[in-house]
């Protein structure tokens, strides 16, 4: 049980590295952003495949490998729409399946009967607001995409940290149990 949570952690920590890579380059990142971005997407979603492999406790990564997956599959019309629309249609797409994902996954929670609703609550609120924000900043006005894409997935992975740092924390304790 332990090895699967320190798993857990590195992975938690791979994705916030993914998340710095776009600020340590953003030159770089930002010329071939329109493929960069889905390599990371498709990256991410790696990532969270090898956790269902690695951890085995829960299908959510392994439902996220897939919203990644088909959310990547907008790269298909890169043709036909501007490149900030299509990053926002992608945003706000993997931030549906994640909505719908997380949702699942809290009513699992829920079912349970402990306190941790509330921190897996408050996570999905604080993604779900990443997401709309980012997707919205990429289609009115765009500074720096690799900022903004590094942001959400540092967010995710900072908040993905800090929720199996408190489940690791309260496992013994009475803070699950109502």
């Amino acid at each position: 049980m332990i090895k699967e949570k320190y798993a857990s952690f590195l992975i938690d920590i791979l994705i916030i590295f993914l998340g710095v890579f776009n600020y340590v380059f953003p030159g770089i990142i930002n010329e071939k952003i329109n493929i960069i971005f889905y390599i990371e997407l498709i990256a991410f979603s790696v990532i969270n495949l090898l956790e269902y492999f690695i951890v085995r406790t829960d299908k959510e990564p392994l439902y996220l490998f897939f919203a990644g997956i088909f959310s990547s599959l907008t790269f298909l019309l890169k043709g036909l729409l501007k490149t900030n629309v299509l990053f926002g249609i992608t945003i706000i797409l993997y931030t549906v399946l994640i909505i719908i994902i997380k949702t699942i996954s809290l009513e699992k929670i829920y079912s349970k009967k402990t306190h941790l609703f509330l921190i897996k609550l408050t996570e999905m609120s604080i993604l779900i607001l990443y997401g709309i924000l980012i997707s919205t900043n990429m289609y009115f006005s765009v500074n720096s995409e690799a900022f903004l894409i590094g942001f959400l997935i540092m967010g995710y992975g900072s908040l993905e940290l800090l929720y199996d740092g408190v489940l690791f924390l309260s496992e013994n304790t009475k803070f699950l149990k109502e």
